[in-house]
C-alpha cells in the first residue's frame, strides 16, 4: 500500500512517515501542494494524508486537483490533517473532496484505525466496480444474443422491427427514402428434403453471408425465420 503524506512541517512529516511505515505501507512524502500533485500523478497512491495549511497551494486546492485528475472509476481516499477543528473547517474539507478529517496532534492508534477503514472501503469499492463491469458485459452480451439470429448471425426480426421504426422516423424527418427488399430462397423445402437439414442450414448461412458482404454500412439484413430474408436500405439513392 502506498500512502502519500503532504505536510510542510518536517518534524510532523517524519512522525507521520514513521507511523505509516510501522503500519507496513510505503510512504511518499511532499512538503508542498505542487510536489504532492506531481507525486500523485507519478505514483497513484492508495491513500493521501493531507495537511490543510501548506505554503502556496493549500490542502483544499490540492484535494480539488486530485479529484479533477482522477479518471473514470478511480478514487483515492483523502484524510485531512489539521489543527483547525471548527465545524466549518471540517465541512470545507469534505466539500473539497476529503473523506475524513483528523485533528492535530495525530494519534498513531487513531491514524492506523482510519487507514484500515479506508483500506476496507477501497477493497469494497474495487469489488463493486469489478462486479459492475462484469454485469455490464453480461448485459451487452444478452442484448447481442437477443438481437441476432442463432443460425446465421445476422439480425433477427425483433432487431429489424426496431431498426425499421427508427429509420422510418428518421426518413420522415429528413425526407429521405428507405428501400425494403424481401426475398425467399426458392425450392428450399426440396433442397432440405434432398440434402438434409444440415445442408439446408449451411445454405442459409451462405446466403446470409452474401447479404452481409454486399450490404453498405447502415443497411440492415435480417432473417425472418425459415428461408425468408429482408434487407433495409436507408437513404437508398435512385438507380442504386
Amino acid at each position: 500500500m502506498k500512502i502519500l503524506i503532504v505536510e510542510d512541517s518536517r518534524a510532523n512529516l517524519a512522525v507521520l512517515r514513521q507511523y505509516v511505515e510501522q503500519f507496513g505501507a510505503t510512504a511518499l512524502c511532499a512538503e508542498s501542494g505542487e510536489t504532492a500533485l506531481q507525486l500523485y500523478e507519478q505514483n497513484r497512491p492508495d491513500l493521501i494524508l493531507l495537511d490543510i495549511v501548506l505554503p502556496g497551494m493549500d490542502g483544499l486546492a490540492v484535494a480539488r486537483q486530485v479529484r479533477a485528475m482522477e479518471k473514470g472509476g478511480d478514487w483515492t481516499p483523502i484524510i485531512f490533517l489539521s489543527s483547525l477543528g471548527k465545524d466549518d473547517d471540517i465541512e470545507k474539507g469534505i466539500a473539497a473532496g476529503g473523506d475524513d478529517y483528523l485533528l492535530k496532534p495525530i494519534s498513531e492508534i487513531v491514524l492506523g484505525a482510519k487507514i484500515r477503514a479506508m483500506q476496507r472501503l477501497v477493497l469494497m469499492r474495487a469489488s463493486l466496480v469489478s462486479l459492475t463491469r462484469k454485469l455490464d458485459a453480461a448485459n451487452q452480451e444478452l442484448i447481442r444474443i437477443s438481437s441476432r439470429d442463432g443460425l446465421t448471425g445476422i439480425a433477427n426480426r425483433r432487431y429489424f422491427d426496431e431498426a425499421l421504426s427508427l429509420e422510418w422516423r428518421r426518413a420522415r424527418r429528413h425526407s429521405n427514402p428507405v428501400a425494403l427488399l424481401m426475398c425467399d430462397v426458392d425450392y428450399f423445402k426440396l433442397y432440405n428434403d434432398t440434402y438434409g437439414h444440415l445442408g439446408g442450414d449451411e445454405t442459409l448461412k451462405t446466403f446470409a453471408n452474401l447479404r452481409k458482404e454486399h450490404c453498405r454500412q447502415g443497411d440492415v439484413a435480417c432473417r425472418d425465420g425459415g428461408e425468408e430474408f429482408m434487407l433495409m436500405l436507408p437513404k437508398m439513392p435512385i438507380g442504386a
